[in-house]
Parts: C-alpha cells; sequence; structure tokens
C-alpha cells in the first residue's frame, strides 16, 4: 500500500465506511468509528468524524446485538496472550458513573453521588471489572446499579455487584487477586474473599481497629508497629481483624498540593511493605481506562434511550480500548492516546494505514 498524494480520507476513515456499509459484524465499525470522532460522539458527530450519512451509521448501530457474556469470554481470550507465569495480572472492579440529563428516562438510570461533580446526577452508575498486569489493561465485563428508589422490589448492593462480578471473572480466568477500592473493604467483603480463598488489596480507613499479633488492639493510625520515620515511604505488620490475619500497610503519599498524607492497605497475601505498595498502585490502571474512554471514546457520550444502545456503546468501547493497548504494547507507547493521535492524523497517511491495519486486525480477533 502507498498513500496516494493529496488523498483526503485517512485509510483508518475509509476502512470504517467500507465496514459500515458492507460489514456484516457492525460492533467493528461501530468501535472503530468511535476512536475516529475526535470531540463529539453522538452519532452526528460520528457520521462527521467518518464522513458517512447519518442515517447509515444509525441503521448499521441498530442492527448491533450486545452481548456482555459474548464480550467476556472474548476478553478472556485476549488475557490469556499475555500472561505468564511469572505474571498471571490482577482484577481490579471499580464503580463510575456516566452522567445524563436530570431528566433521562432511559432504563437503569439513577441517582447516585458522582466524585468528579462533588454531589450527586443522573446516569448509570456502571461497575467496570478489568485485568492487568502493569504493562496492559484489559476491560472484562461490566454491571449497573440502581439505588432503592429506581429498583423498587430488585434492588441489589455494590457489594453484592462487585462480588458477582468477580466470581464471574474468575470462573473463566482462574484465581487472580483482586484489587478494590476502600469501599469495599468492609466485613462482608472480608468474608465473601476468605470463603472463596480469594486473594485481595484494598484500601482500608485509617481508624479501623486490629489487633496485633502480640495482642495490642488499637486504630490503624495509631499503631506503633506502622509508624513511618523520618523518610521512610511504607511499613507493614501482620494482624487479626474478624478473626483473620491480614497484613497491613501503612504508606506515605504525596497529595495535589505538595504535601504529603499516610494511608493504609490491607491486604490477604504476605509481602514486603514495597511489593503491597507496587500491587496497589495497579488500581491506578483503572482510573487511566476511565479517563481514556470518557474523554477520548465517549463512553458517556451516547445519546440513545436504550438500554441496548448503552450496552451496544460500553462493549464498543472496551473493544476499542483493547485495541488501542495491544497496539501501544507492539509499537512500544505510553499510552493508547498515542495510538489515537496516529489514526486520526491526516500528516501521514502510510502510518495511519499500517495502525489501521493493526487495529483491524486486534479488533476481528
Amino acid at each position: 500500500f502507498k498513500a496516494k498524494k493529496g488523498e483526503s480520507m485517512s485509510s483508518f476513515r475509509q476502512k470504517i465506511v467500507n465496514l459500515f456499509q458492507n460489514g456484516t459484524k457492525k460492533i467493528i465499525p461501530y468501535a472503530l468509528s468511535l476512536a475516529a470522532a475526535v470531540k463529539d460522539h453522538s452519532y452526528a458527530g460520528i457520521a462527521r468524524a467518518i464522513e458517512l450519512n447519518y442515517d447509515k451509521i444509525y441503521q448499521g448501530i441498530k442492527l448491533i446485538d450486545p452481548s456482555i457474556e459474548w464480550m467476556l469470554n472474548r476478553q478472556v481470550s485476549i488475557v490469556g496472550r499475555h500472561q505468564t507465569t511469572a505474571n498471571r495480572g490482577v482484577i481490579i472492579v471499580d464503580f463510575t458513573r456516566l452522567e445524563k440529563s436530570k431528566d433521562a428516562q432511559t432504563p437503569l438510570t439513577t441517582w447516585d453521588r458522582d466524585g468528579r461533580r462533588n454531589g450527586t446526577n443522573n446516569g448509570y452508575s456502571t461497575a467496570f471489572c478489568v485485568w492487568t498486569n502493569g504493562k496492559i489493561t484489559i476491560p472484562l465485563t461490566f454491571c449497573f446499579w440502581e439505588n432503592r428508589l429506581s429498583s423498587n422490589e430488585d434492588y441489589v448492593s455494590k457489594k453484592q455487584l462487585t462480588q458477582d462480578l468477580i466470581l464471574a471473572v474468575v470462573a473463566k480466568l482462574g484465581y487472580l487477586e483482586t484489587i478494590v477500592d476502600g469501599e469495599f473493604s468492609n466485613y462482608d467483603m472480608l468474608k465473601f474473599f476468605a470463603e472463596n480463598r480469594l486473594d485481595f488489596t484494598a484500601r482500608i480507613a485509617r481508624n479501623r481497629k486490629v489487633s496485633s499479633l502480640e495482642g495490642e488492639s488499637t486504630q490503624l493510625q495509631q499503631h506503633h508497629a506502622l509508624r513511618l520515620v523520618k523518610n521512610q515511604k511504607s511499613r507493614t505488620m501482620a494482624a487479626y481483624l474478624a478473626g483473620r490475619i491480614y497484613d497491613f500497610t501503612a504508606v506515605r503519599q504525596k497529595t495535589r498540593n505538595g504535601k504529603s498524607k499516610i494511608v493504609y492497605i490491607i491486604s490477604s497475601s504476605t509481602r514486603l511493605a514495597k511489593e503491597h505498595v507496587k500491587i496497589y498502585a495497579l488500581r491506578w490502571e483503572i482510573e487511566k481506562f476511565f479517563r481514556t474512554t470518557k474523554q477520548s471514546l465517549g463512553l458517556e457520550d451516547c445519546q440513545t434511550q436504550k438500554l441496548s444502545g448503552i450496552v451496544a456503546r460500553i462493549v464498543a468501547v472496551n473493544l476499542m480500548y483493547t485495541a488501542l493497548e495491544e497496539v501501544k504494547i507492539l509499537k512500544k507507547l505510553s499510552s493508547p492516546e498515542g495510538v489515537l493521535r496516529v489514526l486520526r492524523s491526516k500528516n501521514d497517511l502510510d502510518l495511519n494505514h499500517e495502525y489501521t491495519d493493526l487495529i483491524e486486525t486486534f479488533l476481528c480477533f
């Protein structure tokens, strides 16, 4: 392939147009189109980005019959390519808000707290489970949470949904360590991990009382074995909580204003303090996933009023993010945004064509 001088449309955009017009599996061009659109990820924005009639886009997307189970099986097979005996990776579960208008009546929208807005809003409270080995992150599955008012008698807690996601994934991937936020280091979750013989690492409140092996019962923040001195960055001790022994680690962190604070980690695994810090730091990978998919792939910009349309958007976003991550690794780039810049560029059509072929190969796996 040799790009023609003055060619108006990149190979990437032309590939999407061809797949929308002639392809049978519309989820593939839908995923690709989310990467082509730069700011506006509505159906109209996608149509403008790839220079295709709006109706062609809309009718193509309507044909998609999304399956979360299909996506999980597909993603698990991709994880298998990146697991090694030395590094089997971890799974991370966390919730994020996909904001909708306050009057939106789409099924499963619910009012919930949004940490970004420091308040509550209407939208989808979505739990994601991803796998990562620290180099590549692959989204596996997701589900929606509704508050008691929205769900009525069908209410399911975030804790239960988290447990369901973990069990669904370990049934496919085997027993991997799970990383969760401090919201899920409560007694019920500790019991869940113990009963299912699952290792986990989580943030834990500084005022949680534990009993040391020597019998000292006190809050983590007051325990002498976790006091950091001078420039010490972390320290670990073993102690009892709810009748079981865990590792507890104090970690000195820098805040955004340059000051330091001490946070605490609980883990069912026995490690050196610096290893606990390294493992929990992997939780940042899901935050990077949320940032990229919201800012660059239109995760929360779907305008459909049908639940199937929302599910199709999330599945397409997950597939596209995975392909970007795989090309990132292959091309030794630092982030999936680096791949997006090449795909969206019209300056080097030969490179654009090379990356387009790679993306399509990974998407069609």
